[in-house]
């Protein structure tokens, strides 16, 4: 009786305790949502906008009515209602983070509008349960608890899709599972963003709120009462997970049901097929896939026809001796009008536009847009291809671990000095502090120890900075060495966002004639304009030294800016274009300009993984093997990015196009870039370096 007394007035203070925390949790929920009304329906038209603020106000009132009458209701027959929760568990969480990802403003009032495609497409709404059950059977064992293990998985579940709303609207795709090896730098460059709260994230919230509402009226619902109980369950229930998460995830089960992973748009992929379908599918896209036909030998037998040049087998080319090398890849530097053409009130890119003599130009297209700037610079350094990879793998973080060659290592193979890589931000980002020397860098010069103060145009520090530091450097280093230079320098000056108005940088460029005035735009193109000055001053300074000298001017990647201007310059929405119709969002245009004779060529299309070889040849400095392939290789496929491929034919393929006459080719490439990148015990020796 004491026992039962006892009991019932430890109830009787966790419940009050419980109803005293969900109710400022419920003040607080609703206060947010008076003061950000605005943001919340901000893109809500006018019918539907009284609508929606009944429904949030009716599944706030249901939190609030769940907190008054859910422990009378649960009080009976607790152990019941603690299993049918779990069991329903994932059929709630599914539906929160699928309104999280898909509700639009109704346009014909159907059900799809609300919950999406999966959830009303019987074949991949079962799909999507079995995985968010699979989840919630994990944690319930691990928790031992019928309650905690469905309140983890969809605090888990519904904070995935909230970020990737966020990181949709901020970089233009969403995440998929490489992303997690990333999420070291998106924390680093998030502050610099706006974060609105969302109908949709408010709406995921409240829905989140009536679950847990639920979920705490069950206390503990343990399953079991002893640790000799719970070891061999916690055991046994973790392999169960890893079979069916091996089944489910790692084979070829997902794909055989058409779930699949458009990195154009990862978005539509996850309001096609289902948030967790697509994020699991995704997983198996992180693990690098042995090439069909991969041996060493293999290999080996591809590279015979490609020997390294050797010391001394070739001339020094048009400079007559080895001419200093500068790389200056340029954060979101691209020209707009390769969209589609606009008027601007003046010329953004004059010097750009102005080089006709000793140089080569054209455009080349990138494998990333609005961000992982990493993975051009990953392209261009190794001459590897994100075609072959997962597109939303970052390489410098998951696959450059060891020792990898580069155009470092070859510039160092021939004598060059420098080998600076220079990127003024925090070195943790992306991974650089550790790539950059595994590249074959001598010294990586970050925010931490720029030689000179960073000046900088709105938060970011300039290109012209940038620059005065790289030719600080190359000054100071002449002092002691006056051999063949190499420097790398990857600017920061253009990142995004572009929205917020900074007083220390009014817009000057702008465009006329649009529907509307784009004021992203406007502060893009003028920072545009400040990078092509800042490259001038560099043109002018080489031109004035006497020292063969060569630079590689080129964008990393476009930027992410509003959709309303790109859907008006390229007549038509993105979305809406199949992904040979999208390649036009990942070109940036490319200078090579000397200070020496090289002709003027102007190299038309091409891709990153190219532009090294490119920057060699043209003022005939020695090759490896690699290169040697990649030269002839641009013959057949002159362009290739992490989507697909432009043959010489000028058809557009998928790089596991079977029936494209360059499939072979396709072969060649990924067996050496295997062998490279992955299979560094038996990585042919003299292929992908000079000795």
């Amino acid at each position: 009786m004491e026992v039962e007394k006892q009991q019932k007035k430890e109830d009787r203070r966790f419940f009050t305790a419980y109803r005293l925390i969900f109710f400022v949790t419920a003040i607080g929920i609703a206060l947010a949502g008076v003061l950000c009304r605005k943001d919340i329906f901000a893109e809500t038209i006018p019918v539907v906008k009284k609508q929606r603020q009944i429904e949030l106000l009716l599944i706030w009132a249901a939190g609030v009515a769940g907190v008054i009458i859910f422990p009378y209701i649960f009080s009976w027959k607790k152990r019941f209602f603690s299993i049918l929760f779990f069991l329903l568990s994932p059929f709630w969480i599914f539906l929160n983070m699928e309104i999280v990802t898909t509700v639009t403003i109704p346009e014909n009032g159907t059900l799809q509008n609300i919950i999406g495609v999966p959830a009303t497409t019987p074949k991949l709404f079962w799909i999507n349960i079995l995985l968010v059950f699979l989840l919630v059977f994990l944690f319930t064992v691990l928790t031992d608890s019928f309650c905690a293990g469905p309140m983890l998985a969809e605090f888990l579940c519904v904070l995935f899709s909230v970020v990737n709303l966020y990181v949709t609207e901020f970089r233009g795709n969403a995440i998929s599972a490489p992303d997690f090896m990333t999420v070291g730098t998106a924390m680093e460059v998030a502050g610099e963003y706006r974060v609105a709260l969302h109908y949709r994230v408010y709406l995921g919230i409240l829905i989140a709120f009536v679950f847990y509402a639920a979920a705490f009226c069950l206390r503990r619902a343990v399953i079991v009462h002893s640790v000799k109980a719970y070891l061999p369950m916690a055991a046994g229930g973790t392999a169960i997970f890893a079979a069916a998460f091996y089944f489910l995830v790692l084979t070829g089960f997902l794909k055989s049901y058409g779930i699949g992973v458009s990195y154009f748009n990862t978005m539509r992929s996850y309001r096609t097929s289902g948030t967790i379908a697509v994020l699991a599918r995704s997983v198996q896209e992180a693990f690098p896939k042995v090439p069909e036909g991969y041996s060493v030998e293999a290999a080996r037998k591809i590279a015979e026809a490609y020997p390294s040049d050797e010391a001394g087998e070739k001339s020094a080319g048009p400079s007559k001796q080895q001419p200093n090398v500068f790389v200056l890849i340029d954060e979101s530097f691209t020209d707009l009008k390769l969209l589609g053409d606009f008027e601007v009130t003046e010329d953004y890119m004059p010097c750009v536009h102005s080089i006709k003599k000793n140089c080569v130009t054209g455009i080349s297209y990138a494998s990333v847009r609005g961000g992982m700037t990493a993975n051009t610079e990953f392209e261009f350094l190794t001459g590897n291809t994100m075609g072959l990879l997962s597109a939303s793998a970052v390489p410098f973080q998951i696959y450059v671990k060891n020792e990898l060659p580069s155009m470092a290592t070859s510039m160092a193979a021939q004598g060059y000095t420098g080998l600076h890589a220079l990127h003024p931000y925090t070195p943790s980002n992306y991974n650089r502090v550790n790539a950059y020397p595994l590249l074959g860098f001598a010294d990586f010069i970050s925010s931490e120890n720029l030689p000179l103060e960073s000046r900088k145009i709105r938060k970011y520090t300039s290109d012209d900075s940038d620059f005065e530091n790289m030719l600080y450097t190359f000054e100071k280093d002449r002092e002691k060495n006056a051999g063949p230079y190499f420097f790398y320098t990857m600017t920061l000056q253009n990142h995004s966002p572009y929205d917020p108005v900074y007083e220390n940088f009014p817009s000057t460029v702008h465009t006329t004639g649009l529907k509307r005035q784009y004021e992203d735009v406007d502060q893009y193109l003028t920072l545009i304009k400040a990078s092509d000055a800042a490259f001038g001053k560099v043109v002018e300074y080489f031109e004035k030294l006497d020292e063969p000298t060569i630079l590689l001017f080129v964008g990393d990647h476009q930027p992410k800016l509003t959709e309303g201007f790109f859907t008006e310059v390229t007549g038509g929405r993105r979305k809406e274009r199949d992904e040979e119709g999208n390649m036009i969002l990942y070109q940036v245009p490319f200078v090579i300009w000397a200070n020496f004779d090289i002709g003027c060529t102007d190299a038309g299309e091409t891709s990153m993984n190219y532009l090294q070889t490119m920057l060699i040849d043209s003022y005939g400095g020695r090759l490896t093997g690699y290169q040697k392939f990649l030269k002839e290789l641009k013959k057949d496929i002159p362009v290739i990015n992490a989507f697909g491929y432009y043959g010489a034919d000028g058809k557009f393929y998928s790089t596991d196009d079977e029936n494209s006459p360059y499939y072979e080719k396709v072969k060649e490439y990924a067996i050496l870039q295997y062998n490279n990148l992955f299979d560094k015990g038996n990585r042919l020796e003299g292929f992908f370096d000079l000795v």
